[in-house]
C-alpha cells in the first residue's frame, strides 16, 4: 500500500504513526511546508525504510506543479489531505485579492481531481468547520491579528465551505471516492518544555487559563490528534463512516422516490404522445448545455449511421436539420469537423467517433437495435458507467 499525506502537521503525524503501527505500508510519503517541520517529523517518526518526508509550499505558482508531479511520480493508492486550506487562503485574499485566492483554491482542487487519473483509490480530507460547534458567534481566533476577527472567521468558513462543496461533487463524480473529516473540537497534543503552556490545534501555544476557557465543554471541547487519526483512517479504508461528513450529507439528501418516479413516467409518456400526434422529432433545444447537446448530436448521427439512414457522403448539419432533430439555432452554435476536435462546441462526425458512440450505446441495448427515441436512455447509461470522459 502506497500512501501520501499532505500538510503533515500534528494530525498528519498521528495518521502516519497509526499507519506504520497498524497497517502494512510499502511506501509512506509525508509532505510538509517547512524544513523545520520536516526535521521534527524525522525526529518523531525515525528512519523507517518505507518513509519519505518532503517539504515545499503548495500554495504558490510552482507549488501546484510540484504537487501534480509528486502525485504522478508516486501514484499513491490513498491520499490523506491535512492542509488547513481556509487558514491558508484568508491571508492570500486579504493581502492580494479574492480572485487570486479563488484561483489557488481551484488549482489545488484540480490537483486532487487529477489524482484519480493516476490510480488513487480514495482521498480523505481533514478539514475544519471554521468555528467548532459555536457558529458565527465564535469569539476565538488563532492569535492576535490585524484582520478583523469577524471578517477572518466568515472568510475562513467561506473558503472551507466552498472546498467542501467541491469535494462532495468530486466524490459523486465517476471514478472518484472522497471522504471528509471535520473535527468539531480543539485538537490537543503534547505539552511543551515549559510547564505552564501546552501546544494545541494549528500549532498554537496556550496558557492554562486560555486552554481551560477554549477547551471547556460549553466552548470548543477537547479531542486528541489520535481521535482524529482514528476516524480519518476508518473513513479512508471504508471500515467506518460514522464521522465521514460527505457520506452523511449524501445520505441526508432528498433523492428520487417511487411516487416521483411514477409521476415522471406519466409525464414523459404524455409528452411522447404529443410528439407522435404532432410529428415532432425535436431531441434537444440546448437546455442541458454545450457538452450534453454535443453528445446528443454525435450519438444521434451514430444511431442514424447504424440504421443506414445517414452516411459519410451526407452533410451532417443538413441531415439533422432536415429531419427536425435539432433547430438551426442549436446546430449553428456548433462547428462540425470530420476528425479530432477540442472543446465542447466541436462536433466530431468522423467514422471513428461515430463507431465509438455506436459501441457505447449498443452495450446498453438488449436486441442490438438502436433508436433515436431512446437516445436519452443510452446517454444516461453511458454517463453512469463512463463518466463525462467517454473516449
Amino acid at each position: 500500500m502506497n500512501v501520501l499525506i499532505l500538510g503533515c502537521g500534528e494530525v498528519g503525524q498521528a495518521c502516519a504513526q497509526r499507519l506504520l503501527m497498524n497497517h502494512c505500508v510499502a511506501k509512506l510519503t509525508l509532505h510538509c511546508k517547512s524544513i523545520q517541520r520536516r526535521t521534527a517529523l524525522t525526529k518523531a517518526l525515525g528512519q523507517e525504510d518505507s518513509l519519505d518526508i518532503i517539504n515545499f509550499d503548495i500554495f504558490c505558482n510552482e507549488g501546484f506543479d510540484k504537487l501534480s508531479a509528486l502525485i504522478q511520480t508516486l501514484k499513491p493508492d490513498y491520499i490523506i489531505d491535512c492542509l488547513p486550506v481556509g487558514n491558508i487562503l484568508v491571508p492570500i485574499f486579504k493581502n492580494m485579492s479574492l480572485e487570486r485566492a479563488s484561483e489557488m483554491m481551484f488549482a489545488y482542487f484540480n490537483c486532487l481531481k487529477a489524482a484519480f487519473e493516476q490510480g488513487v483509490k480514495r482521498i480523505q480530507k481533514v478539514s475544519s468547520g471554521g468555528a467548532g460547534g459555536l457558529g458565527v458567534s465564535c469569539p476565538y481566533r488563532h492569535g492576535l491579528s490585524t484582520i478583523s476577527g469577524g471578517d477572518y472567521l466568515l472568510w475562513k468558513i467561506y473558503f472551507n465551505g466552498a472546498l467542501h462543496q467541491l469535494l462532495i461533487n468530486l466524490h459523486e463524480s465517476a471514478n472518484a471516492s472522497v471522504g471528509l473529516t471535520i473535527p468539531r473540537a480543539l485538537i490537543g497534543y503534547e505539552a511543551t518544555d515549559e510547564a505552564h503552556v501546552i501546544g494545541c490545534g494549528d500549532s498554537t501555544v496556550y496558557t492554562r487559563a486560555e486552554l481551560e476557557l477554549c477547551a471547556h465543554p460549553s466552548q470548543f471541547g477537547f479531542i486528541t490528534k489520535e481521535d482524529v487519526a482514528r476516524s480519518t483512517l476508518d473513513s479512508l479504508f471504508s471500515t467506518c463512516f460514522e464521522h465521514d461528513c460527505i457520506t452523511k450529507i449524501c445520505l441526508a439528501g432528498i433523492n428520487q422516490s417511487s411516487q416521483s418516479t411514477q409521476l415522471l413516467d406519466s409525464l414523459t409518456k404524455d409528452m411522447a404522445k404529443h410528439e407522435q400526434a404532432g410529428g415532432i422529432n425535436v431531441i434537444s433545444i440546448g437546455s442541458l448545455g454545450n457538452q450534453v447537446t454535443k453528445d446528443m448530436i454525435e450519438l444521434l448521427l451514430a444511431i442514424e449511421l447504424h440504421k443506414g439512414r445517414y452516411g459519410q457522403s451526407i452533410d451532417p448539419r443538413e441531415f439533422i436539420s432536415t429531419h427536425g432533430f435539432f433547430s438551426l439555432d442549436v446546430l449553428n452554435h456548433f462547428e462540425f469537423s470530420c476528425g479530432a476536435v477540442d472543446g465542447d462546441r466541436q462536433i466530431d462526425y468522423s467514422p471513428y467517433n461515430l463507431n465509438h458512440w455506436q459501441a457505447l450505446a449498443l452495450q446498453h441495448t438488449l436486441n442490438s437495435e438502436l433508436t433515436t427515441r431512446h437516445i436519452s436512455r443510452y446517454l444516461a447509461a453511458i454517463y453512469q458507467h463512463k463518466g463525462i470522459e467517454k473516449k
